[in-house]
């Protein structure tokens, strides 16, 4: 390192990476948590960058819980909603998993809930999970 020269810091620490492609990063100054995509990858790197993701860093928003859905359709069972924030601050989601569920809970203290009373068994396995 050349005199002077400040040592590279590291902006954000590995928390989670899921089947699903979607990985969890703590931002080491703030303590917040990214959620990127299979996007950050570059091909030909092991690397992978939160920053260069399709729609950019996006935040764990911990002031919203973690909601189960039910699914419509032809489709049996339900989905898990991930409450993000965008790098503008405007509230957005994404479609998780049970696993991702239980990661939230534990690594940020997210409440679970499910919409209407249907999910309860559900909400207790992704609690218990989680511990």
């Amino acid at each position: 390192m050349a005199s002077g020269t400040a040592p590279r810091v590291k902006k954000y620490s590995s928390l989670k990476a899921f089947r699903n492609g979607h990985v969890f990063l703590r931002e080491n100054a703030t303590g917040r948590i990214a959620v990127g995509d299979q996007s950050g990858y570059i091909y030909g790197d092991t690397r992978y960058f939160v920053e260069r993701t399709d729609d950019g860093v996006l935040w764990l928003d911990v002031t919203r819980p973690v909601t189960l859905f039910k699914r419509k359709g032809r489709w049996s069972g339900y989905y898990v909603s991930i409450p993000l924030l965008t790098p503008s601050g405007k509230a957005t989601n994404t479609i998780g998993t049970d696993a991702e569920a239980s990661f939230c809970h534990a690594a940020a203290g997210m409440d679970v809930v499910g919409q209407g009373d249907a999910f309860t068994a559900e909400i207790i396995a992704i609690k218990r999970e989680a511990k």
